[in-house]
């Protein structure tokens, strides 16, 4: 079961969103950048396999499972940065579960195309205080944030943010709370 175990969901690519839940808190979360100019091309592959090391004790890990690209670069990177966590994983013997990028949005918007905005827009309204209202900045801690609360919630469990040990309500109850009024 997730709830009962560490987990780390990941937004795969040069700016990796992270979250780290333990016992259904999510306890920690961040962006990891790993591209810096005029370096060897390896050098972002590296620097991800030492972000991932300081968490090769957790139980599982969860990733956004991308099959739509918007250039062959992306597509590139992204499956570089996969088969490094693939390696990494199987290396650590760490297990892993991935979601589409759509269910996710499903799941914690109620809308399975919601733009980079609203799904930042819905974690602030349950809790999150990183990035800004209203923009785009943080959006890839944002979406590794949404991954597990997803995951959790795919479990039947509660998730908390570790920040203010308060319960997350559920999308559901946001997605009523939203709703235009009859006659408004």
């Amino acid at each position: 079961m997730v709830g009962d175990r560490t987990v780390l969901a990941l937004d795969l690519g040069q700016d990796c969103g992270w979250a780290f839940g333990k016992n259904g808190v999510i306890e920690a979360s961040g962006t990891a950048t790993f591209k810096k100019a005029n370096t060897h091309p390896g050098y972002e592959f590296a620097k991800f396999r030492e972000f991932l090391h300081d968490f090769r004790s957790v139980d599982m890990i969860l990733y956004e499972r991308v099959s739509g690209f918007k250039g062959a670069g992306a597509a590139m990177n992204y499956g570089a940065y996969k088969s490094q966590l693939m390696v990494f994983s199987y290396t650590h013997t760490i297990k892993m579960q991935n979601m589409k990028p759509g269910d996710i949005k499903r799941l914690f918007t109620g809308n399975g195309n919601a733009p980079k905005e609203e799904m930042c827009r819905v974690a602030h309204k349950l809790g999150w205080s990183g990035g800004m209202p209203g923009t785009r900045i943080d959006h890839d801690e944002c979406d590794a944030l949404a991954l597990l609360w997803c995951v959790y919630h795919e479990h039947g469990i509660q998730p908390r943010l570790k920040s203010r040990e308060r319960i997350i309500p559920s999308v559901a109850k946001l997605h009523v709370a939203n709703a235009p009024t009859s006659g408004a």
